[in-house]
């Protein structure tokens, strides 16, 4: 039964062709001749290859230590290779230019940017692939990008370490000033505050003790002289400028006043309570009694001279030397009130005095340590200048030259006409089916009792009239027309697709 049924169905699909077999024919031939027809005339694109190796020198590269970042300076220079600037001068090399105006230039810059492109092969590795209208095109283009690749390559390299040397040097230049200038500030800094720095707190606040401890003795030995002055003022105002000594008195007068000026001479250096001058006191006054006991009835007509009061001279003269050691104790006094403010001064500004040191002296230490890294830097970028001169560091090398290129990349043309052929045949297929839908009459008794659902007593054969026979005898003659037709377009698309990849034309 189900043999029966897939027969059946294989005769319905083959009666579908039978019946409409024009309708797939009068839409595949056309389309499939025009496809064939519309890819003999889409422009042709030739592909030329160059493969570019990056040589790394790793023994060298080790002297440098920042090294290359060999992925950033490769995209770099890809970026640089699709600037104008760059596809111009590649333009102008392959004489592409020639004759063009801006407006031209521009346009071809334009198309340079989207024919150029660049594909990773390997970690060394990688391709310069260009597009062109011709072979002979795409052949000189990629001959030529590759060839300016390798000459901005080397370039750029040579021209960045010498940027990076002269950069590096100007600023080692500089930071040698400022470090001379930091250092100057720190030498004038501690020759101003040399006993207000770090770690003399403990020296400035013993002197200041010493200086305190020898102003008390300064003090005191001010009041003393002072007192002295005194008792000497006070001696003074008792003793008469002159005297007048006669003949019989004179040798006790005399011894008198030689005591007075011991006394006088004693309390410069020793006070009241000494016992040399109670001594002396009591002698003269010993003495003075005793002339005074001696000179009661004498003669008043005795002879005797007017002189000057030794007593009072020795006083005057001690008067002098007292003050004279007053006003020199005195004007130390005030020095060392005036080195205890000095002290007391510097021991409150140390903290100030210490943060300020502190602060030049990481001044110089920031300022060292960025000449010191600038040294070793300029010593890299020498080395790197010199490695990138000799051309001994990373280095573009063609690998893989362009080659003529044989055959067009684009368009697939036996692609495109095998996929037109199969769209047009299915095309024409699906408007047979469409028709054969449209179509409601019945084709055999069976459709009748299916559709009907009664038995069918006879069937009326078709019987076709002399008109129908020439329709189908014009429409067979068509088909062969279309057929040998599209089968001669086929036939030149291939001979003329044959000769071109044969070079007879292009």
């Amino acid at each position: 039964m189900t043999t029966k049924l897939n027969l059946r169905e294989w005769a319905t699909y083959l009666g579908v062709i039978r019946r409409r077999w024009i309708w797939v024919a009068a839409v595949f031939f056309p389309v499939s001749a025009a496809v064939a027809v519309t890819v003999f005339f889409l422009p042709r694109s030739f592909e030329a290859d160059a493969l570019i190796l990056i040589e790394r020198r790793e023994p060298l590269m080790r002297k440098i230590p920042g090294g290359y970042d060999f992925d950033q300076y490769l995209l770099t220079l890809r970026q640089m290779m699709m600037s104008e600037t760059n596809l111009r001068a590649i333009a102008s090399k392959a004489d592409m230019d020639l004759g063009k105006n801006e407006k031209a230039l521009r346009g071809l810059v334009e198309k340079l940017q989207k024919t150029v492109s660049f594909r990773n092969k390997g970690r060394d590795l990688f391709e310069v692939r260009v597009s062109g209208d011709t072979a002979q095109e795409a052949y000189v283009l990629a001959g030529t990008v590759s060839s300016h690749l390798v000459e901005t390559s080397l370039a750029i390299r040579r021209r960045a370490a010498g940027a990076a040397y002269d950069f590096i040097q100007h600023q080692l230049e500089n930071f040698r000033n400022k470090l001379q200038e930091a250092e100057e500030r720190l030498k004038f800094f501690k020759a101003e505050h040399v006993e207000e720095m770090p770690g003399t707190e403990n020296t400035n606040l013993s002197r200041l003790q010493q200086t305190k401890t020898d102003l008390q003795a300064v003090q005191l030995q001010v009041r003393e002289l002072a007192e002295k002055r005194t008792q000497l003022k006070e001696q003074i105002e008792t003793e008469e400028p002159m005297i007048l000594a006669t003949t019989d008195s004179a040798p006790a007068g005399i011894r008198t006043q030689q005591m007075e000026a011991a006394l006088a001479q004693a309390l410069l250096t020793y006070t009241e309570k000494h016992p040399d001058v109670a001594r002396l006191k009591a002698e003269i006054a010993a003495a003075k009694a005793a002339m005074a006991k001696g000179g009661k009835g004498a003669p008043t007509g005795g002879t005797g001279t007017t002189a000057a009061n030794p007593i009072f001279q020795q006083l005057r003269a001690s008067l002098a030397a007292v003050e004279a050691d007053l006003a020199a104790a005195q004007a130390r006094e005030a020095a060392l009130n005036a080195r205890i403010g000095d002290y007391r001064r510097k021991t409150v500004s140390i903290p100030e005095a210490e943060q300020k040191y502190r602060q030049i002296v990481r001044d110089v230490d920031v300022t060292a340590g960025i000449y010191s890294n600038l040294l070793g830097k300029l010593e890299d970028a020498r080395i790197q200048k010199e490695v990138e001169i000799k051309d001994e560091g990373i280095s573009l090398k063609i690998m893989d030259p362009a080659k003529l290129p044989l055959h067009p990349a684009k368009p697939n043309r036996p692609l495109i006409i095998l996929i037109g052929v199969l769209a047009a045949l299915g095309l024409g297929g699906a408007i047979a089916v469409l028709r054969e839908l449209l179509d409601r009459s019945f084709r055999s008794r069976q459709e009748v009792e299916e559709e009907l659902h009664l038995s069918v007593i006879g069937a009326i054969p078709e019987i076709s009239t002399p008109s129908e026979d020439r329709r189908s005898a014009q429409r067979l003659r068509w088909a062969v027309v279309g057929t040998s037709a599209y089968l001669c377009v086929l036939a030149g698309v291939a001979g003329v697709e044959l000769a071109r990849q044969s070079g007879i034309f292009r």
